[in-house]
């Protein structure tokens, strides 16, 4: 352990050091207007077809945008702020709605009286409803602008 925390150390000084000037703003408009479009793709799609599948993969796009934007933020290269909080409370629901799948597949049905069971499963179906048209809504108004209005957001004086 005393040589893996050393190692640490000196790659931690070695990270510390980096010089992170960056003036090539295309390259990031680029990559978060990738992750946006493949965000309003997955949206789309469960739309169009609402499983937890398609949910779960809606989730991955969400929280690759919003770890793009977090990172922007950090090394205040844009105006990530405004953004993060929306796209993580659209990260959170979905979480919740793929929790929900998961406990659905988990919970042991056979053990559980009939009548206790309905219950359970009604409660979890309305549940998960709210969840989905929550993270729909919120989804919509995260998507469906352009590309172009999110980074807008980010650059708002000097977007080319």
């Amino acid at each position: 352990m005393v040589a893996v925390v050393a190692k640490l150390r000196t790659m931690r000084a070695r990270v510390e050091a980096w010089s992170l000037e960056f003036d090539d703003r295309a390259v990031l408009e680029r990559g978060l207007r990738k992750a946006y479009r493949r965000g309003q793709r997955a949206m789309a799609t469960v739309i169009a077809e609402p499983n937890a599948d398609n949910f779960h993969e809606w989730r991955k796009h969400v929280n690759h945008l919003r770890h793009q934007l977090q990172l922007l933020q950090t090394l205040r290269l844009g105006k990530a702020q405004p953004m993060l909080g929306r796209f993580k409370s659209l990260a959170d629901l979905l979480g919740l709605k793929n929790d929900l799948a998961l406990l659905t597949q988990r919970l042991p049905r056979d053990q559980v009286e009939p009548p206790l069971w309905l219950a359970v499963e009604q409660m979890i179906a309305a549940r998960d409803q709210a969840y989905t048209e929550e993270a729909i809504g919120l989804g919509q108004q995260l998507y469906d602008p352009p590309a172009k209005a999110l980074l807008r957001t980010l650059w708002p004086r000097d977007l080319r």
